[in-house]
């Protein structure tokens, strides 16, 4: 008599996270420069001195080898002049 043995399925998981930053620029105005062939390129930035981070995300099994993923951010000085927006999704598989 032959025994079928099948072992119990496993269980696909699903999680999420929520972040929240607070961020503060020690330079005043950091500079950077690039070399180039028509001379030196500045890049420069005023980011304020503080600004704040929200961002939530998840991470859901589609497999036991893979996965989808996504995440959504707000950024925002505390000088009110500067926001941004962040979106990310994702397909992840490990081998």
């Amino acid at each position: 008599m032959a025994s079928s043995s099948s072992a119990p399925p496993v269980p696909l998981l699903t999680t999420g996270w929520l972040r929240l930053n607070l961020d503060h620029q020690f330079m005043d105005q950091p500079k950077t420069t690039f070399d180039t062939e028509d001379g030196p390129v500045t890049f420069q930035a005023n980011l304020g001195s503080y600004w704040g981070e929200l961002e939530a995300g998840f991470t859901h099994q589609i497999r036991t080898d893979a996965a989808v993923f996504g995440s959504a951010g707000y950024q925002e000085n505390f000088d009110g002049d500067i926001h941004a927006w962040t979106v990310k999704f994702g397909f992840r598989m490990n081998w």
